[in-house]
């Protein structure tokens, strides 16, 4: 596919891909974009005192697949690492971990440089097994 679309949304999935792997799939998500066109990624973070995130956090990390939960400051780096430009976070809910990520793809044209690895990952089914 031509990146094409204006919007692509990813809601509390980022955790089910290995840290090594977030910057990889969210480049695949820039590929789908459009020049100018915005993600939007919601995921809850790591570091909110609350016992139910901690123990979804403990699971996803000894699950056997995924990853922890990102902290903010760690998925806003793998975004630039994917290269979004204008990456922010917003608290959704005061008082809570839930987060809303944006991020920009600026490119002009054909986005032709994802990262090497990402060419291994083809669907979500595939990136999970």
């Amino acid at each position: 596919l031509q990146p094409q679309f204006d919007v692509v949304t990813l809601h509390n999935n980022i955790y089910y891909f290995p840290q090594e792997q977030r910057a990889e799939v969210l480049a695949r998500a820039r590929s789908f974009l459009a020049p100018g066109g915005t993600l939007l990624l919601t995921s809850s973070c790591r570091g909110s005192g609350t016992l139910g995130l901690e123990v979804l956090n403990l699971w996803f990390e000894y699950a056997g697949f995924g990853g922890p939960l990102p902290r903010e400051d760690e998925l806003l780096g793998q975004l630039r690492e994917a290269g979004f430009d204008d990456v922010r976070a917003t608290r959704v809910l005061p008082g809570q971990a839930f987060r809303a990520f944006v991020g920009i793809n600026s490119a002009t044209g054909p986005i032709g440089s994802l990262p090497a690895r990402a060419t291994t990952l083809t669907t979500a089914e595939e990136a999970a097994s």
